[in-house]
């Protein structure tokens, strides 16, 4: 989405183009707005309300607003039992988001980062807030941010386990390494901030407070699905 080339993109003979914000270089989006289709930025903001105006915003630019609506009241009535899984949550766990290593530095979330967003939708803290994005740290980072738990993204091509993790030096004397607490989920359910965002913040939240967890069905999202908005 970063490197986009403009003729790559026109030779699909797209009628509507819908980008996400950030989308570039710049050079590639102005002829892309300058073209005769119709463009559309989507802003990306990692918060409830964020995803929901994503929807509608969609939703208008697709001509869809009657199944779009559908869908963001779905989405509004899983934030609504997510909000009340939050309320009960007494003390807010330390949670650092591993996006990578690279030379046996680890790549965190720092603030305004989807990991950033799901972790305070679930009822924690971001153990990391001293800049934005993501970004290498030191070990002395790691130990000096007292993480609760670790979270990371499940994908092919970078696994990361319990002891990958936990034998890494900045990580072995954490609170997260002492009770081995690294919670791993697929990429895009974690992160891509959709329609199923809040049913990914509430499995970290039932993992981060298992005493969350309902044992006769209360406080779980709706079962309407994008799919049920179709009909």
């Amino acid at each position: 989405m970063r490197q986009l080339s403009p003729e790559g993109v026109l030779a699909l003979g797209p009628s509507l183009i819908l980008a996400a914000e950030g989308s570039g270089p710049k050079e590639a989006i102005a002829v892309l707005e300058a073209a005769s289709i119709p463009f559309v930025q989507i802003p990306d903001r990692f918060t409830g309300e964020g995803i929901v105006e994503k929807i509608r915003l969609i939703a208008r630019a697709t001509g869809s607003v009657v199944r779009g609506e559908c869908l963001a009241k779905s989405v509004q009535a899983d934030l609504g039992v997510l909000a009340a899984l939050r309320a009960r949550v007494a003390e807010p766990r330390k949670v650092l988001f591993i996006l990578s290593f690279t030379n046996g530095r680890p790549m965190v979330a720092g603030r305004a980062t989807a990991a950033d967003g799901i972790i305070r939708l679930a009822g924690a803290s971001n153990a990391i807030t001293a800049y934005d994005g993501y970004k290498l740290i030191s070990d002395e980072a790691i130990i000096a941010a007292r993480p609760d738990a670790v979270l990371v993204m499940e994908r092919a091509s970078f696994r990361l386990d319990t002891q990958t993790v936990f034998e890494h030096p900045g990580f072995a004397t954490t609170p997260a390494a002492e009770k081995k607490t690294l919670i791993s989920m697929e990429g895009l359910y974690l992160l891509g901030f959709g329609p199923r965002a809040a049913r990914a913040a509430r499995d970290v939240a039932f993992a981060l407070y298992p005493s969350l967890h309902p044992s006769h069905g209360e406080f779980m999202p709706s079962e309407r699905t994008a799919e049920s908005c179709r009909q």
